[in-house]
């Protein structure tokens, strides 16, 4: 009991000892603590970075930029392109021009040699010129004049045999030789309706070339046609000799059961 009223004493004796402490400290003059500013060391850190929004001028000014550089690769191109052209135009060119060279040159020989065959035709078959008639002279006796030699028989005509079904031009054609050109490939016959008919071609006519190739014998002729079909072209290119007068015909053979 007693130690009850001792301990209930004892706190009563804290407690306000306590609140007497409480108020002498509060009355008491302390120095003012200086506190760090905060604000102040936030505005010292470095802002984050503002997002940077893109304008309409701006996206536009891109675009044309990027356009431009798209056009202007475009135009690169177009100038390789142009230029790879050319080029190759001017090889067509020369190419066809060579080609053309050389066939004037073959055309300009033939007409040359057939000029000069039709003048001295003209030469030996022209009554000679007037002169003054000599003076008469006894003549000796005639004597007798040998018998002229006859001339050679022709060589035998050889006619090309009788193709199998296939591409045809419609023509029967020989291998002649000829005193002046030499061997030569004649046109025995023509089909009538065939494309050799049409284009104009006649018995006697002479086959110079095919495709730009001299010919002389009937199996250059028949190769040369079945060459052109083999590689997948479509037209037949003849030189043809018509007395003399040289033209190029350009036909399409007809397949022939």
């Amino acid at each position: 009991m007693f130690r009850s009223v001792l301990i209930g004493l004892g706190s009563i004796t804290l407690i306000a000892l306590g609140i007497i402490g409480f108020r002498q400290w509060d009355q008491l003059d302390w120095p003012e603590i200086a506190m760090p500013d905060m604000a102040a060391w936030f505005q010292k850190s470095e802002p984050p970075p503002a997002p940077q929004y893109v304008t309409e001028e701006q996206m536009l000014a891109r675009i044309k930029q990027e356009r431009s550089a798209i056009l202007g690769e475009f135009q690169r191109d177009l100038e390789e392109l142009k230029a790879f052209l050319v080029v190759q135009n001017d090889s067509i060119r020369g190419m066809n021009q060579r080609t053309f060279k050389d066939q004037q040159a073959t055309i300009d020989a033939l007409t040359k040699r057939v000029a000069e065959l039709s003048a001295g035709g003209k030469s030996l078959g022209a009554a000679p010129a007037t002169a003054p008639p000599p003076t008469p002279r006894p003549s000796p006796a005639p004597r007798p004049s040998p018998a002229p030699p006859s001339p050679p028989p022709p060589p035998p005509s050889v006619e090309a045999p009788k193709p199998p079904p296939g591409y045809r031009i419609g023509v029967k054609i020989k291998s002649v030789a000829d005193p002046v050109l030499g061997q030569i490939v004649q046109v025995d016959s023509v089909i009538p309706g065939s494309p050799a008919d049409k284009r104009g071609i006649k018995t006697g006519d002479i086959i110079a070339e095919v495709n730009q190739k001299k010919v002389t014998l009937t199996e250059h002729v028949i190769n040369e046609v079945k060459n052109t079909i083999t590689s997948g072209k479509k037209h037949v290119l003849l030189l043809i000799n018509s007395n003399g007068d040289l033209r190029f015909v350009a036909m399409t053979p007809e397949y022939v059961e």
